[in-house]
């Protein structure tokens, strides 16, 4: 999408537009940009600006939740939602086993 540039300053007016019509306002530390692709070489990071202040790339981000990354295979947020799963599983047999927990 951004090989030749003509559709930058086309999405950085439409992210400046977006900023200053939604009710809410935007976290410059939070905001991340993250180009979506499965191709192993992928494609160039963008410089999109919000305003005067670059928008971070990052190769994942967490939204509501669901931890996104590059190639949206959720690999990470399959590891992350086992780990926490595990630790609350854990703590249901601590509380379940009749020697220590419940009676």
């Amino acid at each position: 999408m951004f090989q030749n540039d003509k559709f930058r300053p086309l999405l950085t007016t439409s992210l400046n537009g977006l900023n200053r019509t939604v009710v809410f306002s935007t976290e410059k530390k939070k905001t991340v940009s993250v180009v979506f692709s499965r191709k192993a070489w992928g494609f160039p990071n963008p410089e999109l600006f919000i305003g005067r202040s670059l928008i971070k790339v990052a190769n994942e981000f967490k939204f509501l939740g669901l931890i996104f990354d590059r190639s949206l295979r959720f690999h990470r947020h399959l590891k992350d939602l086992k780990i926490r799963s595990a630790k609350a599983l854990n703590i249901l047999k601590v509380l379940a086993n009749t020697l220590w927990g419940a009676d």
